[in-house]
């Protein structure tokens, strides 16, 4: 709580992470924290667990939220950098592996912005790309500014097994008209099935003194203490 975590290796230090996330088998969560970084600051590993994230800051350049695990960022501030010459921003890099069972990324009441300095004309900035097979990256009920690409997400050769969302989201770069066409623009339905709830299991095992939406941001009453999860069977 209210702790920042540092990689001051720089763009050119290239994959440099400032936090490895590893529940192989429980829990992680992180509130109010900051996670400074350039290529690859949080890496979310493999595991049968899952991590939480509220109300903390991310900031990189390339790949900055990647992996295979389970995560979602609740109420989050993720912003971009100024990356290399040459480069570009990617904020989502997700996977999977035989060690996760149904991984993703997801952002939810998360705000995307680049930080100042940053030089729009320079850099380009996607939602992110995929980099493993299986993979899943979804942004929903966030706000997105106009440093995003209008395409939304870069393509990955190699990689046809495909995953990437959105839902519901708000600001110049959310819209989805001329998004690729290998992503997707889901509905209310299908989005429960990255909240807390569904995605990561209910909500016992957050204290309840760190305020969390349980389901959709689309009803006031949806913070915790108010309702219990809706089962959506998924």
């Amino acid at each position: 709580m209210s702790m920042t975590i540092r990689n001051t290796a720089g763009a050119e230090g290239e994959q440099a992470a400032a936090l490895t996330t590893a529940p192989f088998q429980g829990v992680a969560l992180y509130y109010q924290c900051s996670f400074d970084g350039y290529q690859d600051t949080i890496f979310a590993q493999n595991g049968s667990g899952f991590a939480f994230f509220r109300e903390c800051n991310v900031s990189g350049t390339v790949d900055f939220i990647s992996g295979s695990g389970r995560v979602i960022f609740q109420n989050s501030f993720v912003k971009a950098r100024s990356p290399m010459e040459g480069q570009g921003i990617r904020i989502l890099a997700p996977g999977a592996d035989q060690n996760t069972p149904n991984p993703g990324l997801v952002l939810q009441n998360c705000e995307l912005f680049p930080v100042s300095g940053f030089n729009r004309t320079e850099f380009s900035g996607v939602l992110g790309w995929p980099w493993k097979n299986q993979g899943k990256g979804i942004s929903m009920s966030s706000y997105i500014s106009g440093f995003i690409d209008p395409q939304g997400w870069a393509p990955h050769p190699e990689v046809t097994d495909i995953y990437m969302a959105e839902y519901n989201n708000r600001g110049p770069g959310s819209d989805t008209k001329n998004k690729v066409k290998w992503s997707k623009v889901i509905d209310k339905e299908e989005t429960f099935k990255f909240t807390v709830c569904n995605f990561l299991q209910n909500d016992k095992w957050i204290p309840k003194i760190i305020s969390h939406y349980l389901d959709h941001l689309d009803d006031s009453k949806d913070s915790v203490g108010i309702h219990e999860c809706l089962d959506m069977h998924v």
